[in-house]
C-alpha cells in the first residue's frame, strides 16, 4: 500500500447526481502555524502542494474510507471517466493496484498526472486508472495542502515563465519550512523557508531579490527587515564600489589601478 512520504470539482458527464459544486477540503492550520513540509507540485508562485510530515488525520477512519472507496471504486469501473486539473478522483496506484483518493495536476493526451491526497505520491496513469469520486468520500480532508507565497505578485500581475521555473527549481521535492499568513476556505497564503548548509532562504525574498516578483498591495513588505536592508545594503555597497574606483583612477591613473580594485570597473 501507499507510505505516508517522511521524509474541486466532480465531472457533470460522468455519474448521475454529481455537482460541480463539490469541493475538497484540507487540514485545518491557523495564522501563525508552522510545519515541516514536503513540495509536491507546483504550478506557480500562487499555486503549489505540499504534504506536512505530521499528518493530521484519523488513521482508523482514513482506514474505513479506503475500504469503502475500494467497493465503489470496483462498482463503478465501466464509466468513462475525463477529469479535469484541479479535479479529486480516485487512483489505482500502480504499487499495489488499491483505490486510493487523488487529485488531478496534469493531463496529457494518455496518460493523467496525479497526487494521491493522503500520502503525497505522484505518478502518471492511464485514464483506465481513473474513477470518479463523490462528495461522500471528500468528507474527511485531504492531507495535502494548497498553497500559494504569501505577500508577493508577478511584476506584471501575473507571473513569468521565469519566476515560475525559478521557484521550481527551488521547491520541487525539496522539504521546506513553511508558516501560515492567512486563513482562506480553499488556499493557505504561507511563508516558504528551505534550510541549506549555511543559511535560511526565504523563497518569497528571494524572488524578489532576484526581481522575478514584487510585494503586493496588501503584503508586509518590511515584516522581515533583515531582508528590505540586505536589498538596500547592495545598492550602497554598489555606489561606493563606484565611488572608490573613480577615485583611484583618478589618483593613480586608469593603467595604474591596484589589480584588486581593477574588477570593480566592470
Amino acid at each position: 500500500h501507499l507510505a505516508f512520504k517522511e521524509d474541486l470539482i466532480l465531472n457533470p458527464n460522468t455519474l448521475p447526481g454529481t455537482s460541480t459544486s463539490v469541493q475538497w477540503t484540507m487540514p485545518t492550520f491557523s495564522i501563525g502555524d508552522t510545519l515541516s513540509a514536503l513540495v509536491l507540485d507546483v504550478v506557480d508562485p500562487g499555486l503549489f502542494y505540499v504534504i506536512p510530515k505530521k499528518m493530521k488525520v484519523d488513521l482508523e477512519k482514513l482506514k474505513k474510507l479506503m475500504i469503502e472507496l475500494a467497493d465503489y471504486c470496483y462498482a463503478e469501473n465501466d464509466n468513462i471517466f475525463q477529469p479535469k486539473i484541479g479535479e479529486p478522483c480516485c487512483a489505482r496506484f500502480s504499487g499495489d493496484g488499491k483505490w486510493y483518493r487523488a487529485l488531478v495536476l496534469e493531463i496529457n493526451v494518455s496518460e493523467v498526472k496525479v497526487v494521491y491526497a493522503d500520502y503525497g505520491n505522484v505518478e502518471m496513469l492511464p485514464f483506465s486508472r481513473l474513477q470518479p469520486i463523490t462528495a461522500s468520500y471528500l468528507k474527511l480532508p485531504f492531507q495535502i495542502l494548497k498553497c500559494s507565497l504569501a505577500g508577493i505578485m508577478g511584476l506584471d500581475g501575473k507571473w513569468s515563465i521565469s519566476a515560475i521555473e525559478k521557484l521550481r527549481s527551488l521547491l520541487m521535492n525539496e522539504h521546506v519550512i513553511i508558516t501560515v499568513k492567512e486563513v482562506t476556505q480553499n488556499i493557505y497564503p504561507v511563508i516558504v523557508q528551505k534550510k541549506s548548509e549555511n543559511h535560511v532562504m526565504d523563497i518569497a525574498e528571494q524572488l524578489i531579490i532576484e526581481n522575478l516578483a514584487k510585494y503586493s498591495s496588501n503584503g508586509d513588505q518590511c515584516s522581515k527587515t533583515t531582508v528590505c536592508y540586505c536589498i538596500e545594503l547592495k545598492k550602497q555597497v554598489a555606489k561606493l564600489e563606484q565611488i572608490l574606483y573613480f577615485l583611484l583612477k583618478d589618483r593613480f591613473g586608469e593603467d595604474n589601478i591596484p589589480d584588486i580594485i581593477k574588477p570593480l570597473e566592470k
